[in-house]
């Protein structure tokens, strides 16, 4: 599998052609739709995790004292566009998973394409993201101590 390189935005693919992909979440990614307009056919996926925006702020401690619909309402930024729909109007190939599995077969799948893709990876909501971190915190203290 290619090196993985932090995206910043499309436009630096151009002197990238070399199959790499990429890693985001959702609204870093949707703050650089723009940079698709025009990306040269190039062998690199972009894999975005999708944490129904705003996910970051999940993990700061408000999000444990105030009631959910308040914390919602101040702190949630769900995505209003389809990101896959406005993906696919950029004409990258999209893959939609949910399973390691899915993103193990979808990353593999891409790796012999000449052209930009996508893999959506839905982590199951913000509260599911936070409870992952925490899961993969505890499992690498335990292997340090």
């Amino acid at each position: 599998m290619a090196s993985m390189v932090w995206f910043r935005r499309p436009s630096e693919l151009q002197r990238r052609g070399d199959g790499q992909w990429s890693s985001s979440g959702i609204w870093r990614f949707c703050t650089t739709w723009s940079g698709f307009v025009n990306l040269p056919k190039v062998p690199c996926t972009f894999v975005v995790l999708d944490n129904a925006g705003g996910g970051i702020f999940s993990f700061l401690p408000q999000a444990a004292v105030l009631p959910d619909d308040r914390f919602e309402l101040l702190f949630g930024t769900p995505p209003v566009s389809d990101l896959s729909s406005v993906a696919r109007g950029f004409g990258l190939e999209v893959h939609e998973v949910t399973t390691r599995a899915e993103m193990e077969a979808a990353l593999n799948a891409t790796a012999g394409t000449a052209a930009p893709a996508l893999v959506r990876v839905r982590v199951g909501g913000r509260k599911r993201n936070v409870a992952l971190h925490d899961a993969i915190n505890r499992a690498v203290a335990d292997a340090l101590a």
